[in-house]
């Protein structure tokens, strides 16, 4: 396989995954409440939410084909669902400060899933970009 910008963004997304996984764990255990004591959490939370300008910089600059562009497009819409549904959360919960609102568990499952699939997708553009599997 060669370190291609396309490779190595694809393996830092396969981290992203962990770190996604990570951040839901540590909110279910703290009830849905943002743990902002929690220096992991917050070093976690600050690195995937940098991660969506980086892969929207990605799709624009880099040339992904095959798994690897669905790679790069989905990160970003999935941080952009978030931000609305968080958006929605806040306004309805007339929360007044951040460390008082309460994630639903359901959200931080569909977190945690995105963020096993999302890992799952990595592995196979990976996989296809080595030549080991090819879909179309």
């Amino acid at each position: 396989m060669d370190f291609t910008l396309e490779n190595i963004f694809v393996i830092l997304s396969f981290v992203i995954s962990w770190l996604v996984m990570l951040e839901s764990f540590l909110l279910e255990k703290n009830g849905g409440k943002l743990p902002l004591d929690n220096q992991p959490f917050m070093i976690a939370s600050l690195i995937s939410s940098a991660w969506s300008v980086a892969s929207l910089l990605a799709w624009w600059l880099l040339s992904f084909t095959g798994l690897g562009l669905v790679v790069v497009i989905v990160y970003p819409l999935y941080s952009l669902l978030g931000f609305i549904y968080s958006t929605v959360l806040i306004r309805d919960a007339k929360v007044l400060r951040p460390e008082d609102l309460v994630l639903p568990v359901k959200y931080l499952h569909f977190c945690r899933s995105f963020g096993l699939v999302y890992m799952l997708l990595c592995l196979c553009a990976l996989a296809e970009r080595m030549g080991m599997l090819q879909l179309w």
